[in-house]
């Protein structure tokens, strides 16, 4: 549903400056898509087991979908192809290297994009929210399988607590910067967000927090993972 008392926008009646943001917007939500994508496709010969295998699989085509609708949204606002803008900047995402690190980026940064796309969902540019939560309802179960799969491995005899808290530092540095600028409320001021990032960032991170304890992982500070944010992160 759209902001309290605020009338819905389209693309046809938007001003240039909801234009820009709700492309900017779309931006961001095509490159974690088909960053994700990208990720899944390079994690199912890492997965121990053909239901492992399955799953991601599934997930990957999910991802694909997810960034087909961005992308046919971005035309629509835009007037201009979406893959061209986003396309560099996902492929130079480092790829998981070990089923433990697939575990970790759907634990840790497939998640970051559920919490980003959820500010999304009563935006007075109806299109978008209805987007939004069409893929909500999809994605839906993607961290969770990172959490399950995360959590198995960690009571293994061969979990490396060292290579896994450096791989959780790696993918929390990459999932934080994904929120994009903090203290920008414009988007909220016209209605097509619900919050900043910031606060957005907080609810992430304290959604984290038990499977990270479970496993043995330790949050960084904001210093040591090199960000200038506000962030209320646990101690180290």
């Amino acid at each position: 549903m759209p902001m309290p008392f605020a009338p819905s926008i389209t693309a046809n009646n938007m001003t240039d400056e909801q234009r820009e943001i709700v492309a900017r917007s779309l931006e961001r939500q095509g490159y974690r898509e088909l960053a994700a994508a990208y990720m899944w496709a390079a994690g199912v010969p890492l997965a121990p087991t053909p239901d492992d295998k399955l799953l991601l699989s599934a997930h990957l085509n999910e991802e694909l979908h997810h960034f087909e609708l961005a992308a046919n949204l971005y035309e629509a606002v835009r007037g201009a192809e979406l893959a061209p803008v986003v396309e560099r900047r996902a492929r130079a995402l480092p790829m998981p290297e070990s089923w433990m690190e697939v575990a970790m980026v759907q634990c840790v940064f497939d998640r970051a994009g559920t919490f980003q796309l959820r500010e999304f969902q009563r935006s007075r540019f109806q299109p978008h929210a209805k987007m939004i939560t069409q893929i909500l309802a999809e994605e839906d179960g993607h961290s969770a399988a990172g959490d399950a799969a995360l959590r198995d491995l960690a009571e293994q005899p061969e979990w490396e607590p060292d290579a896994a808290q450096s791989c959780f530092h790696k993918w929390l540095r990459l999932a934080l910067l994904s929120f994009g600028r903090a203290g920008t409320n414009r988007a909220i001021e016209l209605g097509l967000k619900l919050r900043d990032s910031t606060s957005v960032m907080n609810e992430y991170v304290c959604d984290l927090v038990p499977t990270a304890q479970a496993c043995g992982l330790r949050f960084p500070t904001t210093g040591a993972l090199g960000l200038e944010i506000s962030l209320e992160l646990p101690s180290p």
